[in-house]
């Protein structure tokens, strides 16, 4: 299972894997997601709102019906990282593979939402070639919904500017 952590006191994002844990940036989030700025030109929503709408966008593109998927999640001033989900059928079952991937030729202030799915299958990605997870999509879904739950019970108010 994935499962993705607000860590309140940096505002990082870490990402809880089998395989590892990774600590991310959350700097350029906001942006990507399109979360407007009020007068004071801080963000309308605390971060921990923030992340929530995060996780709901990473739920609603694992929900698609796209056979190659990515969760972006890592933002950099440098490049962005994320997880590449195949699904295919294999014998008249369905199986998911997922790797770790980044590329350079995005940095994390230039992308948004409204880069889609097809958009990012274009980019050439570097996948990471020890890094390999088999999940079925209920699995991703849980883990996604997992992060939600435990966002709910951290009652950390915490905006920023």
């Amino acid at each position: 299972m994935i499962r993705f952590l607000l860590d309140f006191q940096t505002t990082d994002i870490l990402v809880i894997t089998e395989k590892s844990v990774e600590k991310v940036d959350f700097y350029y989030i906001a942006d990507f997601l399109k979360i407007e700025r009020n007068s004071e030109n801080n963000y309308r929503l605390s971060v921990k709102e923030i992340f929530h709408e995060l996780l709901k966008h990473w739920k609603s593109v694992v929900m698609s019906d796209s056979s190659e998927i990515f969760i972006v999640y890592d933002l950099s001033d440098q490049y962005i990282s994320a997880f590449c989900i195949e699904k295919f059928n294999f014998k008249g079952r369905m199986y998911t593979k997922i790797t770790k991937t980044h590329t350079q030729q995005i940095c994390g202030c230039n992308i948004t939402t409204d880069m889609t799915n097809e958009d990012l299958q274009k980019i050439e990605w570097e996948k990471d070639e020890n890094f390999l997870l088999q999940y079925d999509i209920k699995n991703i879904i849980k883990g996604i919904d997992w992060s939600i739950e435990n966002l709910k019970i951290n009652t950390n108010p915490i905006d920023i500017g």
